[in-house]
C-alpha cells in the first residue's frame, strides 16, 4: 500500500458508510487505489457518460449542438437545477442543455438530453464498449428520483413531480429499492471505471479532439465545488462533476496541476449516515488535496 493510499484509507475510516477512491498522476503513471473496483451508485455523476454519448451522437452528425429544444411544463424533472424554476416556453439549443446538466446539475436539462439521445441501454451500450463493463446507466434522472423513494418508474410531470419531491424534501428514502442498489438495476459505476472515463476525456483519446476539449470545458465551469477543489488553491482548475443523493455522495474530475500535468481523482460514497453527510464531502475535499501534496511536483 502506497503513502497515498494509507492517507485515503485513514480518511475513508473516519467516515460512517463506505468510500473508494481512484486517483491517477497522468505525469507518472502512478496511481492510488481504495475500493477501487468497488460497484457504487452514481447518482449526477451518471451525466458524465451521457455526456461523453451525446458528444459522440454530436460528432456522428445524429445530433446538432445548436439545434434548439422546446421546454414545456410537462418536462419539469424534481431535485436540481434551474429551468424547472423559470416560465415553460423556452427554447435553449442542445450545448446549452448541456453544460446545465453539468454545471448546475440541472435534472429537466438532463432528461431533455436523455430523450434527444435515446438513452438507458444505448448509453451501457456505449460506455461499456470502452472496457468499462460494471457501469450501467439504465435511468434517466426522474426515474431514478422516483426509484430512490420508492415510486416506480416511468417518472411523469403530472403524477409523480410532487409526490417524488415532498419525498425527497424529507429524507423519505425507499433504501431497499433499487435506486440504492450497487448492480445493473441502478445507474453504477466504480471509482476505478470513472477514472478511466475521465483519462480518455484528458488525453482527447474519447469520441475527437475537439470534442473533449468541449467537454472539459464544460466539466471546469462547474459550480458545485464543496468536494475536490474545497481545499485547493483556488487559481488551478478542476474539471469535475458531483452526484449527490442522501447517503450516496461522489465526485469525479481531474484535478488540472502547475506545469501542465493532471490528477484524474475519484471519489465515491454509499450509506453514509445523515449525520456525517457533511463530513464525507469534507473528506473527499481533504482526500484530493492529499493526492494533490503526494503528486505535487
Amino acid at each position: 500500500m502506497t503513502q497515498l493510499e494509507v492517507r485515503l484509507k485513514s480518511i475513508a475510516e473516519r467516515v460512517g458508510g463506505t468510500m473508494g477512491f481512484a486517483v491517477r498522476n497522468e505525469a507518472t503513471g502512478e496511481e492510488a487505489r481504495l475500493r477501487a473496483d468497488e460497484i457504487f451508485p452514481t447518482a449526477s455523476v451518471f451525466k458524465i457518460p451521457l455526456l461523453v454519448f451525446l458528444y459522440a451522437l454530436a460528432e456522428q452528425g445524429r445530433i446538432d449542438l445548436d439545434a434548439r429544444v422546446s421546454l414545456s411544463e410537462s418536462d419539469v424533472v424534481p431535485g436540481s437545477g434551474v429551468l424547472k424554476e423559470l416560465a415553460p416556453g423556452l427554447r435553449p439549443t442542445v450545448r446549452d442543455l448541456a453544460k446545465l446538466m453539468i454545471v448546475v446539475s440541472d435534472n429537466l436539462a438532463t432528461d431533455a438530453i436523455w430523450s434527444l439521445v435515446n438513452g438507458g441501454s444505448a448509453v451501457t451500450d456505449f460506455i461499456q464498449g470502452f472496457g468499462l463493463r460494471k457501469t450501467s446507466v439504465p435511468w434517466n434522472t426522474g426515474d431514478l428520483l422516483s426509484l430512490v423513494v420508492g415510486i416506480d418508474p416511468p417518472y411523469s410531470r403530472r403524477e409523480s413531480y410532487e409526490r417524488v419531491t415532498e419525498k425527497l424534501l424529507h429524507l423519505d428514502y425507499d433504501r431497499s429499492g433499487n435506486g440504492f442498489q450497487c448492480d445493473d438495476r441502478n445507474n453504477v459505476t466504480t471509482p476505478a471505471e470513472m477514472m478511466e472515463l475521465l483519462t480518455l476525456i484528458m488525453r482527447r483519446e474519447i469520441v475527437s479532439p475537439a470534442a473533449c476539449e468541449e467537454m472539459l470545458d464544460i466539466l471546469r465551469a462547474q459550480q458545485s465545488n464543496d468536494r475536490i477543489p474545497l481545499y485547493l488553491p483556488r487559481t488551478w482548475n478542476v474539471a469535475h462533476k458531483t452526484g449527490t443523493i442522501g447517503p450516496i455522495r461522489c465526485d469525479a474530475g481531474i484535478i488540472l496541476m502547475p506545469e501542465g500535468t493532471a490528477v484524474v481523482f475519484c471519489a465515491f460514497a454509499k450509506d453514509v449516515p445523515v449525520e456525517e453527510w457533511v463530513a464525507c464531502d469534507r473528506a473527499m475535499a481533504e482526500a484530493a488535496l492529499a493526492a494533490y501534496d503526494s503528486f505535487m511536483p
